[in-house]
């Protein structure tokens, strides 16, 4: 089932992003159909996250994470990685998903360069005409670590709040640092 933009409508990015693991983001890539299975997030959840980029309020940078749900922010990370996150919540409320695994593929960059995603799809909405969505297959995911976000020591209080979701693998028992 194709998940609608209005499925990231909520305010709880948090619960969000932990339900997101297992589900599918979806690419069309020159008309050929790839699903991979999200099996890494991090929320980012308001101005008062000292992680978010919303910390400072709205610029032409971030603007996106003010808009309304569904849409994708995309940017540059140390002038080398685009990043996909998704846009969560209200308009107004800034709030987004930052991908950072799917299937075997750890680190945001690395998705970002897997799924072919760069800054023509910063402020697309999540839809079948863009060329990317999600998906739920209907697998339910039990075996959820829930961790400290990644390279945000910067954040005070909010360095250590366990917004980082990622899918343990039982079988092989995979752990991914990235």
């Amino acid at each position: 089932m194709i998940l609608k933009p209005e499925y990231f409508a909520t305010n709880e990015t948090v619960e969000l992003a932990y339900n997101l693991i297992g589900k599918y983001l979806v690419r069309n890539i020159n008309n050929q159909i790839s699903k991979y299975m999200i099996t890494e997030v991090e929320a980012y959840h308001g101005i008062s996250d000292k992680a978010s980029h919303a910390r400072f309020g709205k610029t032409p940078r971030n603007s996106l994470m003010f808009a309304e749900f569904g849409y994708c922010y995309v940017y540059l990370c140390y002038g080398i990685h685009w990043l996909l996150n998704i846009v969560t919540g209200q308009k107004d409320f800034p709030a987004a998903i930052l991908i950072r695994g799917v299937n075997n593929v750890y680190g945001p960059g690395k998705v970002s360069k897997l799924l072919q995603i760069d800054n023509s799809y910063n402020g697309k909405h999540l839809d079948i005409n863009n060329k990317i969505w999600v998906e739920d297959l209907g697998i339910k995911i039990t075996n959820i670590e829930k961790l400290p976000r990644i390279g945000i020591n910067y954040a005070q209080e909010y360095k250590d709040k366990l917004w980082r979701f990622r899918y343990i693998d039982t079988k092989s028992k995979t752990r991914n640092n990235f």
